[in-house]
C-alpha cells in the first residue's frame, strides 16, 4: 500500500500505474484510476485527474514455439500481458495531493 513517511499524505505521482515495460501494448502510466468531471476543467471544459492506486498486479507470459516440426529455425512468438491496479483509499485535491479526510 503506498503510505506517506511520518503521516504526510504522498501526491497522486507517487501512486502506482502501469504501462511500458510493466505491460506491454499502453504507454507507460496509462493504466491507472482517474476521475472524469464535466464542466470542471478551465472554461467549463471537461477534466480528467490521474489518481494513481495504492496497489497493483501485472503477469505476463511469453512462448516460443516453432511453426513447422522440419525446419525449428522458423518460430512463432506469443506473449500475454494481463494487469490491473485497484485501491483509492484517500481522496485527492486539485493539487494532486492524497487527503485521507475530505
Amino acid at each position: 500500500m503506498t503510505a506517506g513517511f511520518g503521516g504526510d499524505n504522498p501526491r497522486a505521482s507517487k501512486r502506482f500505474s502501469l504501462g511500458g515495460s510493466r505491460l506491454r501494448g499502453f504507454e507507460r502510466g496509462s493504466v491507472v484510476p482517474t476521475d472524469f468531471c464535466a464542466g470542471c476543467g478551465s472554461s467549463g471544459g471537461d477534466q480528467t485527474t490521474v489518481l494513481g492506486g495504492d496497489y497493483f498486479c501485472a503477469a505476463r507470459t511469453e512462448v516460443l514455439l516453432p511453426v513447422f516440426q522440419n525446419q525449428p529455425t522458423i518460430e512463432t512468438f506469443l506473449l500475454y500481458d494481463v494487469g490491473t491496479v485497484w485501491g483509492i483509499g484517500a481522496n485527492i485535491a486539485a493539487a494532486g495531493i492524497l487527503n485521507s479526510g475530505m
